[in-house]
């Protein structure tokens, strides 16, 4: 949505491009709370990894917090960190207020999205949706293990 602009993208490709982003975070979720634990990573590893790649706080919270307190608070905290980075300053009222906006923005634009706009565009924005979310998944992962977290 931020690079809209300056891509000069239509609405309908921004609309479709925060839907997107919605509906793969939140089969990340699913992915991370089910299999996550089936593939041997830690719970502080699973947090990092909740919080470092969903785009909504929402979905974040919602799989970090299935591991336990500790971890949704970690996952949470690495999320907010991502989201205070993208507020034009780090003074708490327009930090609130910036992620208070995006968040209002990212929920009505992913709500207005009809699946027909999805099917129209074809798989290969879905094929772009992933590979950018897989993008970020294996960038955390790599921070992951050269942070040692875990």
């Amino acid at each position: 949505m931020a690079a809209s602009s300056v891509t000069r993208a239509d609405e309908e490709d921004t609309t479709l491009a925060v839907g997107l982003c919605g509906i793969l975070g939140t089969a990340g979720v699913l992915l991370y709370v089910f299999a996550g634990p089936l593939l041997g990573f830690s719970t502080l590893q699973l947090a990092v990894l909740s919080g470092s790649t969903p785009h909504e706080v929402a979905q974040v919270m919602a799989a970090a917090f299935s591991w336990g307190t500790e971890a949704g608070d970690l996952g949470t905290r690495v999320k907010l960190t991502r989201v205070v980075l993208l507020a034009p300053s780090l003074r708490a009222g327009l930090s609130t207020t910036s992620v208070f906006l995006m968040v209002i923005a990212m929920a009505a634009m992913g709500l207005a999205t009809p699946f027909q706009m999805i099917r129209k565009a074809g798989m290969k924005v879905i094929y772009a949706g992933l590979l950018g979310f897989g993008g970020l998944a294996r960038m955390a992962w790599g921070l992951i293990r050269l942070l040692r977290i875990g």
